[in-house]
């Protein structure tokens, strides 16, 4: 099925609020997957990967030699702190995160966050493979791994002359059961209707001008 950017985005956020994400978090998450599926990836399911098991209290960063550690990283909760870190030139030489549950949602976020801050972003993972993101889109090398790697985080230089990618508006193709998932952890947001509710508006009103 067809869906367009912005009802994936919204679609995606309100399943971030119903598996736990705060307000903020869970628009990331979305814009995340939004940024994926311009750049041609399946940017419901990377969302889907990092929100289904809900979410626990943040790991507390561990300072190591290379860089710092979030261990058994969500990437939902950790990927934007994680960024903002190495942005702020904070971290040393990056961030590290292991035992990821969502490696493309985590480059979704850095594709997005590098987009609106102009910054570029190196993720290398424990398998080889390096993913570079910039304004001027998306660069993979090898194959990414799935849940349980390991990510470190950079920053690296932006090409100025270079412009922006544009990436498609066309919308995205998604996968059914995927969007199924995500309309199921949408619907913990709604709030029941009541005869009290009804009457205020949400629903048919009293009047035939309702």
């Amino acid at each position: 099925m067809r869906k367009t950017f912005n009802e994936i985005a919204g679609n995606l956020r309100k399943a971030a609020i119903g598996a736990g994400l705060p307000v903020g978090l869970a628009e990331d998450a979305g814009r995340a997957g939004v940024w994926l599926a311009r750049h041609g990836h399946d940017g419901v399911a990377a969302v889907v990967a990092g929100i289904a098991d809900g979410f626990e209290t943040p790991p507390e960063p561990l300072s190591r030699q290379d860089g710092m550690v979030f261990d058994h990283a969500r990437v939902g909760r950790i990927g934007p702190c994680a960024l903002d870190l190495v942005m702020a030139g904070a971290a040393g030489d990056g961030v590290i995160l292991s035992d990821v549950d969502a490696p493309w949602l985590m480059i979704g976020l850095a594709g997005y966050a590098a987009d609106e801050q102009g910054a570029g972003f190196e993720l290398a993972f424990s398998n080889g493979a390096r993913v570079c993101v910039s304004p001027q889109g998306l660069e993979v090398s090898g194959q990414v791994p799935g849940r349980g790697c390991e990510i470190a985080i950079s920053s690296r230089p932006v090409d100025a002359d270079r412009g922006r990618a544009a990436g498609s508006d066309r919308g995205a193709e998604v996968d059914p059961e995927h969007w199924a998932q995500v309309e199921v952890l949408a619907a913990r947001t709604y709030v029941p209707a009541t005869e009290a509710s009804r009457a205020l508006g949400a629903g048919a009103g009293l009047t035939d001008n309702d």
